[in-house]
C-alpha cells in the first residue's frame, strides 16, 4: 500500500480545492502510456483503491498504478533534479 506524507496529504488537499473539484471528485492516480504515475482530477472508479485520512478520501489509486507504487510514498516538496515543488515517489528502502 502507498503511504502519504502529511506535507502530501496537505498538497492534494490544497490541488483539489485550487482546481474547484466537484463533491466527488478528488486526486486520481493513474498509470499513463509511458508507464508513469501521474494525478489527475477525477471521480473515483469501482475498482480504485482510496486512501483516506481522517475518514475522508484524499486519493484514488487505479490497480495498475496501484502496483507501481507498492510499498512507496507519496511526498512532496522541492525535487532534487530541478529544484521545483511538486509530488514525488519514494522507492523502498533495497
Amino acid at each position: 500500500m502507498l503511504q502519504i506524507t502529511d506535507r502530501a496529504m496537505n498538497a492534494l488537499r490544497d490541488l483539489v480545492q485550487a482546481n474547484g473539484a466537484t463533491q466527488d471528485q478528488l486526486i486520481r492516480a493513474v498509470l499513463a502510456e509511458t508507464q508513469t504515475v501521474t494525478l489527475e482530477l477525477d471521480a473515483p472508479h469501482p475498482n480504485d483503491d482510496i486512501i483516506r485520512r481522517q475518514q475522508v478520501p484524499v486519493l484514488a489509486i487505479e490497480p495498475q498504478a496501484a502496483e507501481r507504487l507498492r510499498n512507496c510514498t507519496l511526498d512532496f516538496g522541492r525535487r532534487e533534479e530541478d529544484g521545483q515543488l511538486g509530488f514525488q515517489v519514494l522507492s523502498p528502502p533495497a
